[in-house]
Order: structure tokens, then sequence, then C-alpha cells
């Protein structure tokens, strides 16, 4: 069967294919499949829309009149991730889309949404140092949260009713250990209630022309009832939105990390769910977000600079793919290898 599905997977390029229909039949996630490199294909440019909302004055903005995207090699190869749901791979100077496989597919997305939370906290115009206090309705017992890496391990000091912490904080929080409950908080905080967040993320997410994304909370859960989606290359486009925010990407590159009430009286040690940051096992990495709920699989987006061109940046983004680490890096070494930038 396996050969079969591959001689059917080669016409699965980085364009207009979809794997939809071969998802089912490939082999568990016990026995990864390597990456298969096949023929060429040329790189899809989308429009980059102009942001909307005034950015803080440490983010800029992507330009409306965007740069010509990097010439696919003529004897680049095509690549095929046998174990991956979605993917793609976008240029962070023309929006162009470089990778592509099953890139505009709907899928729940996890904890990737908390980029796009992110985005929208940041060029909110709020202080960093702006106070929030903590709401009995913002600590979720459910998923990955401030001193709880799961739903039922619990290590250390979580969030407590009336404790007062800062913006800053909370985004420390919700990008380098995933926190749901802090994502929760930002949304209170920024739009009133965690409902109202949502209908500004998906007002934001019309305006900058995500056109395959449909949000239902803050942080990634899902909402029984309703269908959340976005896609790899929507993924892409927020990673590209926030490509020049050093504040995200600092958190999404960090370790470990501590936050600590305004009055001192509770301390909280953070750990990253990126098992590379502060690590150099991928070159030029600037960050990399993760993603996890049983409906959405393990996801993976990553934000990396060109290992000779400071200047060339990329975002990848993998979706439902339990070996998101290992084809992380083919995919961002295939891109360097397919592409050339001017």
């Amino acid at each position: 069967m396996l050969n079969a599905l591959l001689t059917i997977g080669m016409v699965v390029v980085a364009h207009g294919a979809s794997l939809g229909t071969l998802v089912a039949a490939l082999p568990s996630a016990a026995t990864p499949l390597a990456p298969k490199v096949l023929g060429a294909a040329t790189a899809q440019q989308f429009p980059v829309a102009p942001v909307v909302q005034r950015p803080t004055p440490s983010v800029t903005a992507v330009p409306v009149h965007a740069p010509q995207p990097p010439q696919r090699r003529s004897e680049a190869p095509q690549l095929v991730l046998p174990d991956t749901h979605a993917a793609a791979v976008v240029d962070a100077a023309s929006g162009a889309l470089l990778y592509d496989q099953n890139a505009h597919t709907h899928r729940a997305i996890a904890s990737l949404t908390k980029l796009f939370t992110a985005y929208i906290v940041r060029t909110s115009g709020v202080a960093l140092d702006a106070p929030v206090e903590i709401h009995e309705d913002d600590l979720l017992r459910v998923g990955s949260r401030v001193g709880c890496k799961s739903s039922t391990v619990c290590e250390g000091q979580q969030l407590v009713p009336g404790e007062v912490v800062t913006v800053r904080d909370l985004l420390t929080a919700m990008l380098v250990a995933s926190a749901n409950d802090a994502a929760v908080a930002l949304a209170r905080y920024i739009a009133g209630s965690q409902e109202a967040f949502v209908a500004l993320m998906n007002a934001r997410a019309q305006d900058v022309g995500l056109t395959d994304s449909h949000f239902c909370t803050p942080n990634g859960l899902e909402v029984d009832g309703e269908t959340c989606y976005s896609s790899a290359a929507d993924i892409g486009r927020i990673g590209v939105l926030a490509i020049h925010d050093t504040l995200i990407w600092q958190l999404l590159n960090t370790p470990r990390a501590t936050i600590t009430s305004r009055d001192g009286a509770y301390t909280h040690e953070l750990v990253a769910t990126n098992k590379l940051a502060g690590t150099p096992r991928v070159a030029g990495m600037l960050g990399a977000k993760t993603g996890f709920t049983p409906q959405a699989g393990k996801s993976l987006l990553m934000a990396v600079a060109h290992p000779e061109r400071s200047d060339v940046r990329i975002v990848a983004v993998l979706l439902g793919n339990p070996w998101r680490w290992r084809d992380i890096n083919t995919l961002v070494d295939w891109t360097w290898q397919a592409y050339q930038w001017q």
C-alpha cells in the first residue's frame, strides 16, 4: 500500500495538489516516513496587506509594496513531507508562498493561535508595563497554563485571582510556556471580554488578508459546536506580520523565564515549549511556537534568518506532524537550497 501511495504522492507538489485523500493511508506516527524530494515548481505570491491599526513604536508594519520574491532554482527538487498534514514557507520580505503542501487547507491550529493574539496585543498600543489584575474566569483548567505544563501536571505556582501582573508578564507566559490562562487574561484586558477579543481577531484577520482563518478563542483551544480553523499559509503570514517585533521573537526563543506579581507575593517559573529555544540546532532561528490539541495534532511555526544573509527571513509552518522537530529542519534546509534571493 505504501508504494502505491508514494507513487500517487509524487503528484502532491508544493502547489495546487491536495493530500486530503492520502492522509488516511499514511503510516502511523510510530513509523515516520523520510521526507521526499521530487521535481521542481515555482513560488506562489499572495498580496501583503497593510496593517490597519497603529503599531507600537517597536513594531514595524509589513510594507504595502512588497519587493520581488526569491527565484526558484531551475535544478531545485520538489519536497514532499509525508508525515505532515499541511505545510507552508512564506518569504518575510515579499510575502511569497515558497512551499505549499495543503497550505490553504482549513485545520485546527491549537496554540499557534497565540502568535496572532500576541500580534494584536503588540499593535494595540497598550503599554508593556500596564497592570493586569487576574480574574477567576481567566484561570482555565485545561491544557498548559502558568504553573502547569498540561491539564493534569502542575509543578509551579499558578496565577491567583486578584494577583496583579503586567502585560509583558502575560505575553511572556503566553509565548514562552504557551499558557492558556495568560492568553485569556490578555484578551479580556485588551477588549473587555474574551468574546470581544475574538471578534477583534476575526475583524483583523479580514483586514490583513487571512482568508483561510476563523478564530474562536485567543489561545487556540477548540470550542464545542463552533468551527475554528486557519491554514499553514495564514499562520505563516501571521509570522510575517510579526517578523519585525523583536520582543515576540525574543520570547519565542527563551528557554526559561520568571514573572512576579506587582506586590512580590507570587513568583512564577516558566519553561519553554520550544525545545530548541536558546540552542544553535537550527542556524538563524529567530524563534518558534508550538501547538497541540488532540484535534489539531502537533504543529510548529518557526522564523529563521538565512545563514549567510540576516536580511533574508522565512517563516516555516507544519500542521499535524508528529515529527515536527525533524521535518522543520528539512523544510528550512530545502528552502535555502531551492531559492535564490537577489
